[in-house]
């Protein structure tokens, strides 16, 4: 099961992506908790995460099981919010 079924806010990223710290640093500033997950030691949890959602790319960030999209996608649910 995916951590992304067990809390509700979920940011796989992996260390060193300034994107993720992104993200990372938005929930943080607006007092919102998540669960990061890196997904930079873990090749079989990030290629089932790319076939679920599409997306090539770190941050995937869910929100109550939804993907949403990676920093700019958050970024912009944050500031319409």
């Amino acid at each position: 099961m995916f951590p992304h079924h067990q809390y509700p806010v979920v940011i796989y990223m992996i260390h060193g992506c300034p994107y993720c710290r992104k993200a990372m640093k938005m929930m943080r500033d607006r007092n919102i908790g998540f669960r990061p997950v890196n997904v930079g030691n873990n090749g079989a949890l990030a290629t089932a995460l790319t076939e679920e959602t599409g997306w090539r790319t770190v941050p995937k960030v869910f929100i109550n099981g939804n993907f949403v999209g990676g920093s700019t996608e958050l970024e912009m649910l944050l500031n319409n919010s």
